[in-house]
């Protein structure tokens, strides 16, 4: 993937030789429109270098200038206008590329190749980026223009600000939490200030660590200014400077500085705050108005400082991360058992560690009451809804979840958070269309968060949008998320395409060896996809369903019991593949039976795909479905995508 974009960034190179071209101009020039950081630079780089034989180290074609950008070494001649412009598009194959450059007598032999410098490179890039493959084939990636962000053309309004993460200048990595804490309740006070917008921290954060431009950042969010700011630290004391940029020219309208004791933490962030909004009133226009603390802050400086580091490595997506927040909030919540936002955040640790498989009933148990708490607490955070919403959604409890869904919406609609509980409940209840619009809505609020495009790059596959979901996941993995967070959609196409060994190895990419239930798995989705593409091997894979799960009545022991149902109900479904529905309805109401209470009862986005229409349109369908808990949700709010509801009567087509 990608190699459209590794093309543009070597032709970017080409044109300005001998000449760099900075970091900023190399990211406007790949991607225009789109918010990349200069990691997504570095990777194509790599690319480019890979196919000429590059060593970074010792450069022969393309160096780097630490921190400024790239510039080619080897030397470059002009070429003729009408052959430059039809070299701009990466040719649909390597043929093709060595047709088009052998057909110009205009390259000029370079000292460092041998011989034609843009020919020899060009047959070089376009056979390693610009190969051909079946996701080209499906989607036409690295062909056409990258998706735009609609939020970039809005014209932001003169009382919209964003804040950003004050940038840690401590030389201490322990203290990045500081920052992130400064920010975070200067977005939460600001966001009383009558007439002003303020994008929530899941918007703002997103550009946390990435050189992005200020400019860039507010055409994204539709925002007229910029607060950054940045924390410096001399002993127990902490110094804060903050400063407000006009987003139209980059230029400052104010700054200012603090120096306070770390106690004193909290009267910093007051003062900060209301320092602010005067400057607001001034520079952009709002209406006066007083800031107060939110009434869930802690008094316990301890507490707060705890709360924070939990949020600091909540940001890092690993389970291991996961754990540590949540020791984290617990501690916090020890030392002031009214914190509500600890609780809150707590619950979303939980729900995400019990959803991955880690001790789920436990989990999904003990987030249920951290949420609680929250509310309590605090009726108006939006995500301790997101919470119970969640909870319901995974035991199965559907109406519960969508009552809660809706009040997360009411509390947080400018938060793209909400929107996302919301996609994540309607696709897996079949509603695709409408999941799709939520997700929409969480990207045009926050289009370089990493969980918004890759949950939205599911919808699309989901949808057969292939080209589009495959652009989202490609911007992703430009902004660092591992690609096997993207193996549903590359294993969606590939089955689409007919390409069982693809689809195959996509599939594995996002089950755990080590995971007993989720082994079995493997192994199913292994065989299953061999007999995709070799009818030969089907006896051994309808032998492995027998064997890795053995029919009740055939057991000589009781019912295995499992907290989590998701890997047993995949490996059902995949024998529908095969369209063996009878295996796969009698395997999967098994996988139903073996639920402990208040187990996982089911994460069914890979019940809509396109694979699944002959279990779908099976007449057991109904039954099956009203097991999971959404027959009764669907004569509430209606049918799902491609199915029909009359007098309790289910049918899918």
């Amino acid at each position: 993937m990608g190699g459209g974009l590794s093309f543009d960034v070597f032709l970017a190179l080409l044109r300005a030789a001998p000449g760099l071209v900075s970091l900023d101009d190399l990211m406007q020039q790949a991607w225009p429109g789109l918010v990349v950081g200069p990691e997504a630079v570095s990777q194509r780089i790599k690319v480019v270098r890979r196919a000429l034989g590059d060593d970074a180290d010792r450069p022969r074609y393309l160096a780097g200038v630490r921190g400024r950008g790239y510039r080619m070494v080897a030397p470059v001649a002009a070429v003729e206008a009408a052959q430059a412009t039809a070299t701009a598009s990466p040719p649909e194959s390597a043929e093709a590329a060595a047709a088009a450059a052998a057909g110009s007598g205009h390259v000029r032999r370079g000292k460092y190749l041998g011989g034609g410098l843009l020919l020899g490179a060009l047959l070089l890039i376009a056979a390693v980026i610009t190969g051909y493959s079946w996701r080209r084939e499906i989607a036409g990636v690295g062909t056409g223009t990258p998706e735009r962000n609609a939020s970039a053309s809005v014209v932001a309004s003169r009382t919209t600000v964003a804040v950003l993460p004050f940038v840690n200048l401590t030389g201490d990595p322990t203290k990045e939490y500081v920052g992130d804490g400064m920010a975070e309740e200067v977005i939460n006070m600001l966001a009383q200030v009558p007439g002003l917008k303020v994008p929530a921290r899941t918007s703002s954060f997103a550009y946390k660590g990435r050189n992005v431009d200020v400019r860039r950042i507010a055409a994204d969010l539709g925002v007229g200014a910029i607060l950054e700011g940045s924390v410096r630290e001399a002993g127990s004391r902490i110094r804060i400077t903050a400063e407000l940029i006009n987003a139209q020219d980059g230029l400052h309208l104010w700054s200012q500085s603090y120096d306070r004791k770390f106690t004193d933490l909290f009267q910093l962030q007051d003062d900060l705050a209301s320092a602010i909004v005067q400057a607001l009133e001034v520079n952009i226009g709002t209406g006066p108005s007083a800031v107060s603390p939110r009434s869930s802050r802690t008094g316990n400086v301890q507490a707060y400082a705890l709360y924070l580091q939990g949020e600091a490595v909540m940001d890092r997506p690993t389970s291991q991360s996961r754990q540590r927040a949540i020791e984290y909030f617990e501690a916090a919540v020890n030392r002031d058992p009214n914190l509500a936002p600890a609780f809150a955040r707590m619950g979303t640790a939980l729900v995400l560690s019990g959803e991955d498989g880690e001790r789920p009933i436990e989990n999904l148990a003990a987030a249920e009451r951290a949420a609680n708490r929250a509310i309590a607490l605090d009726s108006s955070l939006a995500e301790s809804q997101e919470v119970l919403a969640n909870v319901a959604r995974l035991r199965g409890r559907w109406l519960e979840a969508e009552s809660d869904r809706r009040k997360a919406l009411a509390l947080g609609s400018g938060d793209a958070n909400a929107h996302l509980v919301a996609g994540y409940l309607l696709d897996e209840a079949g509603f695709l269309r409408a999941s799709l619009a939520e997700y929409d809505r969480a990207y045009a609020l926050a289009p370089a968060n990493l969980a918004v495009i890759m949950l939205r790059a599911h919808a699309q596959s989901l949808l057969g949008r292939e080209a589009d979901a495959f652009r989202s996941a490609q911007l992703a993995e430009d902004l660092g998320m591992p690609r096997a967070n993207f193996a549903p959609v590359y294993e969606q196409a590939a089955f689409r395409a007919g390409h069982y060994v693809d689809a195959a190895s996509a599939a594995l990419d996002f089950l755990n060896p080590t995971h007993p239930d989720e082994a079995r798995t493997r192994e199913i989705v292994v065989l299953v996809y061999g007999a995709l593409a070799d009818p030969n091997r089907k006896p051994a894979a309808m032998a492995a369903g027998a064997r890795l799960y053995p029919p009740t009545h055939s057991r000589n022991t009781d019912t295995v019991r499992i907290a989590n149902a998701t890997p047993c109900l995949q490996s059902s479904y995949t024998y529908a593949l095969l369209r063996e529905l009878d295996v796969a309805y009698e395997m999967a109401n098994q996988c139903l039976d073996s639920r402990m209470p208040g187990a996982i009862s089911h994460r069914a986005q890979r019940l809509w795909t396109p694979g699944m229409s002959a279990f779908r349109k099976d007449r057991r369908f109904a039954a099956f479905a009203a097991r999971l808990g959404l027959m009764e949700y669907w004569q509430r709010y209606g049918a799902p995508d491609e199915c029909a509801l009359a007098d309790a009567t289910l049918s899918c087509h």
